[in-house]
């Protein structure tokens, strides 16, 4: 598993992990474009 800048942090306990990874950042991003994307594809209707 390759990471690509950004950071991981881990409370000292494990019960909080931020994952700002560029990875993850990316894939977030990607995710929330997907109905604009499925619009400029498809049409309104979809």
């Amino acid at each position: 598993n390759k990471r690509i800048g950004g950071f991981i942090l881990e409370a000292l306990d494990g019960s909080v992990i931020i994952d700002n990874t560029y990875l993850t950042r990316l894939d977030a991003v990607l995710k929330g474009m997907i109905p604009e994307i499925t619009k400029k594809l498809f049409g309104k209707g979809h």
